[in-house]
């Protein structure tokens, strides 16, 4: 039996964690701030949550006997989450049991909590190493190996027997492979604006698909760029009184759209520039829902 550590507990969510903000559609895993994971926990919360999950999170928004989940998960200081985005993104560990426990319930790690995983016989993010058994040939006394080798494994022997060429073979084998995956699966060097964010993209699609956005060359800088869906608890500018979204009217919407960060100054699909959040956009479209 493998005994599970907490240690590997918290390898095992930092993996999930991998897995899940690649599937994370509302882009909040990827680039996580404070005030996002509160409105995740939130979400989470009023979506339903089990008995255990409740527990972790009247521990970690330290809410009173008797209060309301939501209203402890509005009061608490966002600052309390930027410990929970150093655990997921691997910058800083942490030991204290409550914040670990928060963080596997936000990447939806099965296993929780410690007690159930610290349970598991053999955990699916245990890796263990994988050994192949080659078979022992022994030769009988007086005879030569040549003579052991059957004419099925002839040229298997052969090969051993002339080292130069096997490798000379198996470089050439490793090559014409790789010419090949690049002539199969070419590499992607494009990407496209699809619903609220920047998808990697073949950049011959645009033959395929011509009336979908406009495909561009792959700039890195973009692929956490967003648009975001902000509310009237969203921490909207930093200590320092800086934005921390901007915003572009669209027409024919009622309200603007918000991005998580200036991008490359324009709007994806329209074009127009975008603007940094001011305290009147606020006042006038997000407060008025």
């Amino acid at each position: 039996m493998n005994k599970t550590t907490f240690k590997d507990y918290k390898l095992a969510i930092k993996e999930q964690y991998l897995y899940a903000k690649e599937k994370d559609v509302s882009g909040i895993l990827e680039n996580p701030t404070p005030a996002q994971l509160r409105e995740f926990c939130r979400f989470l919360y009023e979506k339903g949550i089990s008995r255990n999950d409740e527990e972790v999170f009247r521990l970690f928004f330290e809410a009173k006997e008797g209060e309301i989940l939501k209203k402890a998960i509005d009061r608490i200081t966002i600052d309390k989450f930027k410990t929970i985005i150093s655990f997921l993104k691997a910058e800083k560990d942490t030991d204290i049991r409550i914040r670990v426990e928060l963080a596997a319930i936000m990447v939806d790690f099965k296993e929780r909590p410690y007690r159930v995983f610290s349970k598991s016989e053999q955990n699916e993010f245990v890796k263990e190493p994988i050994h192949v058994a080659l078979p022992v040939i022994t030769q009988p006394e007086g005879q030569q190996p040549e003579k052991e080798i059957s004419k099925s494994k002839g040229f298997t022997y052969w090969l051993g027997k002339n080292k130069f060429i096997t490798i000379f073979l198996l470089i050439a084998s490793l090559l014409g492979g790789f010419s090949l995956a690049k002539f199969v699966f070419p590499e992607k060097q494009c990407m496209q604006w699809q619903n609220d964010h920047y998808e990697v993209v073949d950049c011959t699609d645009s033959e395929k698909n011509p009336v979908e956005n406009t495909i561009v060359p792959l700039d890195e800088k973009l692929l956490n760029f967003r648009k975001v869906e902000v509310y009237d608890t969203t921490t909207f500018f930093n200590k320092q009184g800086k934005p921390l979204y901007w915003y572009c009217r669209v027409k024919g919407k009622k309200e603007p759209d918000y991005f998580n960060s200036l991008g490359n100054g324009c709007h994806p699909e329209t074009e127009k520039k975008l603007n940094p959040i001011t305290q009147y956009i606020i006042n006038r479209y997000v407060l008025v829902k």
